[in-house]
């Protein structure tokens, strides 16, 4: 019975300090965002739109394949959709490109395709093409879309947020300070459901 009452003591107490961190970073972070927006060393330099993406990766006149209209039916059904049919959708509707051309981004979503990174180890890269047919499907909330795609490659989840996390952590348009704020942005948005959206460039983790 005490080692019951001593697991428990312990898992209150780290309860409360996750909390008081979360709830101390988030008032940092908002009090905090305007000026580390503002405190940029230089200008990012931007991608292309999702106009010249499409352009360059896609066929002006290409049709989307019959079977997005069939997964999007099943989902809308309730119906189970397969890894199998997933993965197959994904390598025809997201395409590898150039980091520099998506903003420094692991990945963008854009209509009815998407662009990944292709400098991206390939559990990773897997991980972000099925995050970004999530979003192709129709579901716009960023944890839902990344909690689809960890059920299907839990390792590359991890391998892409490690990832992110050092690019954003070393992002040299921030200071240090700042860059720390913007991860925990990214962390609310991806593995906290505490926020509708991410600040604004320049790096979206998934």
């Amino acid at each position: 019975m005490r080692k019951v009452f001593i697991i428990f003591l312990v898992f209150l107490i780290l309860s409360a300090i996750v909390l008081m961190a979360v709830v101390g970073l988030e008032i940092i972070s908002q009090k905090h965002e305007q000026g580390c927006q503002q405190n940029i060393s230089y200008l990012p330099e931007y991608g292309l739109s999702c106009y010249e993406l499409k352009l360059k990766y896609r066929d002006s006149e290409e049709k989307s394949p019959t079977l997005l209209f069939e997964i999007m039916a099943k989902r809308d059904s309730g119906k189970k959709v397969s890894i199998k049919e997933y993965r197959r959708l994904s390598e025809e509707l997201v395409s590898e490109v150039d980091r520099s051309e998506i903003s420094g981004n692991n990945g963008i979503a854009c209509g009815r395709y998407g662009f990944v990174s292709r400098d991206l180890p390939n559990s990773a890269k897997k991980f972000v093409k099925r995050h970004e047919l999530a979003h192709i499907l129709g579901q716009g909330n960023e944890f839902a879309a990344n909690l689809e795609a960890a059920r299907e490659y839990p390792f590359g989840f991890v391998q892409t947020g490690i990832i992110s996390a050092f690019g954003i952590l070393r992002n040299p348009n921030y200071s240090l300070f700042c860059n720390v704020l913007r991860l925990w942005q990214t962390i609310k948005v991806y593995v906290l459901p505490l926020a509708p959206e991410l600040p604004k460039p320049p790096i979206e983790i998934y």
